[in-house]
């Protein structure tokens, strides 16, 4: 603590005290003659000098926060004798709003900050004080071994296409290092910033290994690399309730701490969702993502709006308060959409909620966040102009940071607009097509009346587009006609999809397999 205050993300506290240590003063604050308090801080003529720096516009007296919201900045001006006036830096570190509404030291105050580390606090860096105080050891010591450490150019990368990685290592001089890609054809192994490229889709781990005279090091990130076929990409509709947990559609990138993973704590429907426990373990301004690889989009007609639909829900985390200014602070968190075209090279955000907006639960709590059936919002990003484009890569994610806030819930991701390619003229309506029951537990049976007579192909197709089996592959007359589906034709239990093509129609219906 600083003079029995707490110190956390929401207050600043140490900011602010840090502030006072390098010889700032409050914005409120101003001296007459230099010496006594004046009444307010707005200059005048025996107190013309505020808090002595000249790029902080002089404030009344302390900014307190009225509610849990921040004040907008430029939307207070308290004195107005500066020349020239300027409203209120709300913003600023030194001020009394909450740590969470202060981002910013000015010009003047580093300047401020600067002069005093030359001069009264110079005892912090200056070679004979660092020495007589033992800090600084004149004494040989060998090398230090170095600490493994890399990151990538882009987590995300097309058949083909280069990623560069960059060696991070620490503790002490590389000498000697080696990359490992398994996979991957490497411009060099030795370079401290090699290019790789990847010539087939999947998930690759990469390993940087680093020595010197004193010691080696090696460190192997495991599923790093996401290399996407833009030309093997599966149809959508895509239905995910995480109820057979991850598979090799998605991906996740962990920024230390806690990140996605399938939880049965809580859901929107059935009986698992994907979260991050943020409540606790996660470090302010970490960002963890949740991926898809790329869909194709051409198994959809634009007669519909298509949307990516989703479910999710969080609260906020409220934190015992130690400036005495509320009875408790609260920490929010900001949840982002992007969509990407490129296999993940460049992504345009379309969809953003932090703070208040992003909860969906009745209030705040000092508990780790669990979900009731009422906290769940439902909620979508309009993506019809990638399907207006026929866009056969369309890939997006849903980044999750974190400021020291609760946790946060997804289920029921949908994109599907109903209008399937060839159905200008047939719907599933019209062709009556049913599966019962549905779920499957042992068997089910597909039911569809056809207008006409025609050649009519029946395949199922798993999550990932892959083909599972064929019904019927032959010409059918007009009617009704009924399939048997066994529980045996499937080696997992999860969503599944059912397409016939019937001439130059196609219908398409999920179903679930328990």
């Amino acid at each position: 603590s600083v003079g029995g205050m707490g110190i956390n993300l929401v207050n600043r506290t140490f900011t602010h005290e840090t502030g006072h240590y390098f010889n700032l003063y409050h914005p409120f604050q101003n001296l007459m003659f230099g010496l006594l308090p004046a009444s307010s801080g707005c200059p005048s003529f025996l107190a013309p000098n505020g808090d002595e720096v000249d790029d902080t516009p002089p404030v009344a007296a302390a900014t307190q926060n009225t509610s849990l919201s921040c004040f907008t900045p430029g939307s207070i001006n308290t004195c107005n004798q500066d020349n020239p006036d300027e409203p209120d830096m709300i913003e600023n570190y030194m001020d009394y709003q909450f740590g969470y509404c202060t981002n910013i030291f000015t010009n003047g105050q580093k300047a401020r900050m600067d002069a005093t580390l030359m001069n009264d606090r110079r005892t912090l860096w200056s070679k004979e004080n660092l020495i007589a105080t033992g800090v600084l050891d004149t004494a040989y010591h060998p090398m230090c071994a170095p600490i493994a450490d890399f990151h990538p150019s882009s987590y995300y990368v097309c058949v083909g296409d280069a990623v560069t990685f960059y060696d991070n290592s620490y503790n002490g001089v590389v000498e000697n290092r080696t990359w490992s890609f398994p996979g991957g054809t490497a411009s060099s192994t030795t370079d401290p910033n090699p290019s790789v490229t990847y010539a087939a889709a999947g998930t690759y781990d990469v390993t940087l290994t680093v020595n010197n005279a004193t010691g080696s090091d090696s460190k192997t990130k495991t599923a790093l690399i996401h290399v996407i076929d833009p030309s093997n990409n599966p149809y959508v509709p895509l239905v995910e309730g995480f109820e057979t947990g991850l598979n090799s559609n998605w991906y996740t990138i962990n920024d230390n701490g806690n990140g996605w993973q399938v939880s049965d704590t809580a859901s929107a429907t059935g009986t698992k969702s994907i979260r991050i426990l943020n409540f606790s373990g996660n470090a302010p301004n970490s960002i963890d993502a949740f991926c898809s690889n790329g869909y194709n989009l051409n198994s959809l007609t634009t007669a519909v709006p298509l949307k990516l639909k989703f479910k999710y829900a969080y609260a906020g985390k409220v934190i015992p308060g130690s400036l005495g200014l509320t009875e408790n602070d609260t920490a929010y968190d900001k949840l982002k959409i992007l969509v990407s075209t490129n296999c993940g090279r460049t992504w345009v955000q379309k969809w953003s909620k932090m703070n208040e907006a992003l909860q969906t639960a009745a209030a705040p709590t000092q508990n780790s966040f669990k979900p009731t059936a009422n906290d769940w919002r439902a909620d979508s990003v309009n993506i019809h102009i990638y399907l207006s484009q026929h866009q056969t890569n369309f890939q997006f994610k849903f980044e999750f940071q974190s400021n020291g806030g609760n946790n946060i819930y997804i289920d029921d991701i949908n994109i599907d607009n109903g209008t399937y390619t060839g159905m200008n003229e047939f719907s599933r309506d019209m062709i009556d097509m049913n599966i019962f029951p549905n779920p499957m537990n042992n068997s089910s049976t597909l039911s569809f009346n056809l207008p006409e007579d025609n050649f009519t192909t029946i395949d199922v197709y798993d999550v990932l587009g892959n083909k599972v089996l064929t019904l019927d592959n032959k010409l059918l007359n007009a009617g009704i006609h009924y399939y048997q589906l066994s529980r045996n034709d499937f080696n997992a239990s999860g969503s599944y999809f059912i397409r016939i093509t019937s001439g130059e129609f196609s219908f398409v219906k999920q179903f679930m397999v328990e």
